[in-house]
C-alpha cells in the first residue's frame, strides 16, 4: 500500500495519462496471507512453511521459501507489466 502512490506518480511522470498501475505482494508462504494477522500468526505460518518445505530445500540444494522468495507483480492499465 505505500509504493502505491509512489508507483503512480513514477509513471505518470513517464508515460502522462498512461492508466492505472497495479502492485501485488505475491508471499512464497502461500496464497492465503493476510495483512490483517498479527505477527505472532504470521511468524508461525512462515515457520511451518520453513519447515515443510526443508526436505526438498535439501534436496534441491536451494531454498523454496522466505522473503527472498517473494515477487511483487506488476500491472499496467490492468495488463500485466
Amino acid at each position: 500500500a505505500t509504493l502505491q502512490p509512489l508507483a503512480d506518480k513514477a509513471y505518470g511522470d513517464v508515460a502522462p495519462g498512461g492508466g492505472p498501475v497495479t502492485l501485488e505482494y505475491r508471499s512464497s508462504v502461500g496464497e492465503d496471507i493476510d495483512p490483517g494477522r498479527t505477527r505472532e500468526e504470521l511468524y508461525e505460518q512462515l515457520t511451518a512453511a520453513l519447515v515443510g518445505a526443508r526436505k526438498q530445500e535439501i534436496e534441491r540444494g536451494v531454498t523454496l521459501v522466505g522473503p527472498h522468495r517473494d515477487d511483487l507483480v506488476l500491472g499496467l492499465r490492468s495488463m500485466p507489466a
